[in-house]
């Protein structure tokens, strides 16, 4: 009996070691961990700074076990897809190093068309959110949201994540790239017209989020999917603030965690190659192929105009924008969406002039 029971606990304790060797490696497995993006990734809103607040990124660090000398936050507060294709050269190093790479980009680049469009009624550029009741200014703030302005911030954004692919793949091929989907801060706020085009402008920034990435052997996560309907809930959206509060960064936390436990990396052979493309070099920003050329497929330009934008006191969500106009090239999906959009706008200024 003696023997038997000696036997059972040195299996038990083969297996318990076995266990915890399988878990060490699962959290190393991942050593350095580079975070990009905008003010989301930054954990704008959320009690501490950067480097101390409860953001999805800090947990995600500390749930993989990176050391804080091999993990970076460079996302910036307020960037667009362009700002952050210009930023790259800057983590050239960076990039190079990280074996996992978390991106959220996206959300200025639409919120650009609501400054935007708050300016040309001669609102502030938070007037818009102060004003969600008001069906006059509602009206007027959507007669300035037209396909031509819709159309030329899908394609920039398009161009500028096709740049970002590029350079990360050029310069890091073997990473593992996760692109975070935007959420709708607005969902589930009833907000009528405002909510309808919020929601389709942002399912079409998402198609060419994962389009890009996927095209580059990148991934795509969707976040979008469990925000809908939880804008009160897991965003600042009531006190007129798009980020999300801690309820939501926990959330994208549990998101990512769960997707890196369960969705393996595809082998070599089955990955999508990248697109043709040239290697950006470390000292310049990378520029996007097009079918016709255009200033938007540049990096930043080192002279920026004038910042006439209010401070984040006055205006509590990523509000930059560069004056910047996207190429007439075709989108490579989610046309539709683009219809459906300027149809909604359309039936909006109609009732108005009834």
């Amino acid at each position: 009996m003696k023997k038997i029971l000696c036997a059972l606990i040195a299996t038990f304790l083969v297996l318990t070691t076995a266990s915890f060797a399988v878990s060490a490696e699962g959290n190393e497995k991942y050593e350095k961990l580079l975070l990009l993006g905008d003010s989301i990734t930054y954990g704008y809103g959320l009690e501490g700074d950067r480097d101390t607040c409860r953001s999805y990124g800090n947990r995600l660090r500390e749930h993989l076990g990176v050391k804080a000398e091999n993990f970076k936050n460079a996302a910036v507060n307020g960037d667009t897809s362009g700002d952050l294709l210009a930023l790259l050269p800057s983590l050239n190093k960076e990039v190079r190093e990280a074996d996992l790479i978390v991106v959220t980009i996206g959300g200025n680049d639409m919120l650009g068309i609501i400054w935007g469009a708050s300016a040309a009624i001669g609102g502030a550029s938070g007037n818009i959110f102060a004003n969600l009741n008001d069906p006059v200014y509602v009206a007027k703030f959507l007669e300035q949201i037209t396909m031509d302005v819709i159309t030329d911030t899908i394609i920039e954004y398009s161009v500028n994540m096709a740049g970002i692919v590029s350079y990360i793949r050029a310069n890091n091929p073997d990473a593992r790239v996760l692109f975070l989907a935007q959420y709708d801060p607005m969902s589930g706020l009833e907000l009528g017209p405002l909510g309808q085009i919020t929601a389709s402008a942002l399912r079409m920034l998402n198609i060419q989020m994962r389009e890009s990435a996927e095209a580059g052997g990148c991934e795509y996560v969707d976040v979008h999917t469990p925000f809908e309907g939880r804008a009160a809930e897991w965003t600042n959206m009531l006190s007129a603030d798009i980020h999300p509060n801690q309820t939501g960064h926990d959330k994208i936390f549990e998101i990512v965690a769960d997707y890196l436990a369960n969705t393996p990396v595809e082998d070599e052979e089955s990955e999508t190659e990248a697109p043709e493309t040239s290697a950006p070099t470390e000292d310049t920003a990378p520029v996007a192929d097009t079918d016709e050329p255009s200033e938007t497929a540049n990096a930043t330009p080192e002279t920026q105009a004038p910042d006439t934008r209010p401070s984040e006191t006055d205006v509590p969500s990523d509000n930059n924008k560069n004056d910047k106009k996207g190429c007439r090239s075709t989108l490579t999906g989610g046309v539709a969406l683009l219809a459906a959009l300027a149809a909604t706008a359309t039936v909006v200024k109609k009732k108005r002039n009834r």
